[in-house]
């Protein structure tokens, strides 16, 4: 008892209000079982009330929801109804319209709109409103397909007398009767022709002409020449060939009104045709030429040459030389700069070998081999310079051909072939390059060389970034680089310009050298004028080479640029990181063209093409 009592103390106080202090354990279990069992009781008799009202609150939502969903029902129903009704009357008004203007097509009244549509812009009633609609439209198609008729002509003339003034006309000579060279005081006139029909040309005066022929998508087929002293009399004829849609030709403009051109009973002055100014051709010009060149000579003696005037590129060009060999045959030689100072290349084809030379202020013999062939009849000498730098010679007579190889090393001068020691007849040249079409062109001395694994352009080719045309030679300056731009200029049109060049043009202790900053502004204003982006590379710093004035130049002009001098970690001195720059203080090592070759690939992954 004392226990227990003490446990009720200390659980419920001196007292408790059922179980008064001094009762036994086991009454004070049954007291406190009963007192728990009636508490249970009335918890559940609440539980069950709430149950009860949360059921009818449900059945009463539910009858409210069934009451408005009746509702709604039969609001869509009326509303339905009412549609069906009403587009069933607008129906019927509309069918009968329709009906009246089918079964009466004159009968029109009280239908203002569809007689006010028969009127025309034209002022002409139509019968019907389908018949102006129908009349009207025509016409306005056969304005538009005028309009852009006329504009497509233009176009195309536009595109010929550029393609006339770079390629048909501008590399040639009047001397060895291959055409007349262009200058601002001559005229393009361009007419348009049957194919297969004759034409007559006249002159009151003694003067050079030349004709172009041209497809009708403004292909160059040929041109002629001649020096014209026929005085009026219709005796030079001119057969366009079945290709030929146009004719173009340049004279004086002293001349102009006293040529004539066209058929015997239906001539046109010369000034009467599509003319152009020969200063404004190219900056009107929307196309570029296209990318081959030719040029023929009826005969070609000892040590006398035929030439093409092309730009220093190094690589995807192919030139063809083929000739008439009239008696005996000595050699010939074909090459991209026969006698170009430094970095010229050429084959020479004699009666028993083939000679690759090289030119380097004198003549370097390369490789040599026998071809085997009796040369006689005609030669045809094809050399094809290829991706690598390396060449394909392929030498043709009636005896046979033979085909031989070698890296080719020679990009300055002129594309030429040379008669040695006989005479030649019928000759043509011709050349072709494909790289005119990259969107990039990259320009650059020494550091372009290709042929060796030590320079950057051939590492990022062998990588895959072949989206560039190269062109360069070593001893470039930045003068010569831009005489080179300008005759690529005359083949095509890039988007983009990487512009490296500056090394062989070293600026003084205390200023920038002026021939790289002048030909550096004419190039910026081109770039601006032809809206080509320029990008412009620093020029690494030396121990013999000073290129830092140019540099700060690049850095602050605003245009995009890649630092090839931070990127060789050139220092005060003109020193670059170790093992980077070989012995001759001038040109990168292999692991420094490595280096340059990521610079450009991280800085210009445009490249890859």
């Amino acid at each position: 008892m004392g226990n227990f009592d003490n446990y009720h103390k200390d659980f419920y106080g001196d007292e408790h209000p059922d179980i008064p202090l001094g009762t036994s354990p086991a009454d004070a279990y049954v007291r406190t079982n009963m007192k728990l069992k009636k508490e249970v009781q009335k918890l559940d008799d609440k539980i069950s009330l709430v149950n009860e009202a949360v059921a009818n609150a449900a059945d009463e939502a539910s009858r409210q929801l069934e009451t408005a969903v009746n509702d709604i029902n039969g609001s869509i129903d009326e509303l339905s109804e009412s549609v069906d009704t009403r587009i069933a009357g607008e129906a019927s008004i509309i069918n009968s319209r329709v009906d009246n203007i089918i079964a009466h097509n004159d009968d029109t009244e009280g239908n203002s709109e569809l007689i006010d549509i028969r009127t025309g812009t034209n002022a002409i009633t139509y019968s019907s409103a389908g018949s102006a609609v129908r009349d009207q439209l025509c016409g306005i198609k056969n304005q538009v397909d005028t309009v852009f008729q006329k504009f497509w002509n233009v176009f195309n003339l536009i595109d010929i007398g550029y393609t006339m003034k770079n390629v048909a006309f501008k590399h040639t000579n009047p001397d060895n009767g291959n055409g007349v060279i262009v200058t601002g005081t001559k005229t393009i006139v361009i007419f348009p022709v049957t194919p297969g029909e004759t034409y007559y040309l006249t002159q009151l005066s003694s003067i050079y002409y030349q004709i172009a022929l041209y497809s009708q998508d403004m292909g160059f087929i040929s041109s002629l020449h001649s020096y014209h002293s026929n005085h009026g009399n219709w005796n030079t004829a001119c057969s366009v060939p079945d290709t030929c849609y146009y004719v173009a030709a340049v004279i004086d403009d002293n001349y102009k009104e006293t040529a004539f051109w066209g058929l015997q009973t239906n001539y046109t002055k010369w000034s009467e045709g599509y003319r152009y100014d020969t200063e404004n051709i190219e900056k009107t010009s929307s196309k570029a030429a296209n990318h081959k060149l030719t040029a023929h000579s009826n005969t070609i003696s000892a040590s006398g040459k035929l030439e093409l005037n092309v730009s220093d590129i190094k690589e995807n060009y192919s030139f063809s030389f083929t000739a008439k060999i009239p008696d005996t045959f000595s050699s010939v030689k074909a090459g991209h700069g026969i006698d170009a100072l430094y970095s010229g290349m050429y084959v020479e084809v004699t009666a028993q070998e083939v000679k690759f030379y090289r030119y380097h202020s004198s003549d370097i013999l390369v490789s040599t081999f026998t071809h085997g062939l009796d040369i006689q009849d005609f030669i045809t000498v094809t050399v094809n310079i290829l991706q690598d730098q390396s060449s394909e010679v392929i030498v043709t007579t009636s005896s046979g051909s033979f085909k031989c190889g070698n890296k080719w090393q020679g990009s300055k001068g002129t594309i030429a072939a040379q008669a040695v020691d006989c005479t030649l007849s019928d000759c043509s040249l011709s050349y072709y390059c494909s790289d005119y079409d990259k969107k990039i062109w990259a320009f650059g001395d020494s550091y372009f060389y290709e042929y060796s694994s030590d320079r950057w352009p051939k590492i990022v080719i062998d990588n895959g970034f072949t989206g560039a045309m190269f062109d360069g030679y070593g001893g470039r300056t930045s003068v010569q680089a831009l005489q080179s731009l300008n005759k690529c200029l005359s083949f095509g049109r890039p988007d983009t310009i990487l512009w490296c060049m500056g090394m062989n043009d070293s600026d003084t202790n205390n200023s920038v050298n002026t021939n790289w900053k002048n030909t550096f502004d004419i190039l910026c204003s081109l770039c601006d004028e032809y809206r080509i982006r320029l990008v412009v590379c620093t020029i690494p710093t030396t121990p013999t080479q000073n290129h830092r004035y140019k540099n700060d130049i690049i850095r602050n002009s605003g245009l995009e640029y890649i630092d090839i001098e931070d990127a060789l970690g050139v220092d005060e001195n003109g020193s670059w990181y170790e093992g980077l720059m070989s012995g001759d203080n001038i040109h990168p090592t292999a692991i420094g063209s490595k280096v340059i070759a990521a610079k450009m690939m991280a800085a210009f992954p445009e490249m890859l093409g």
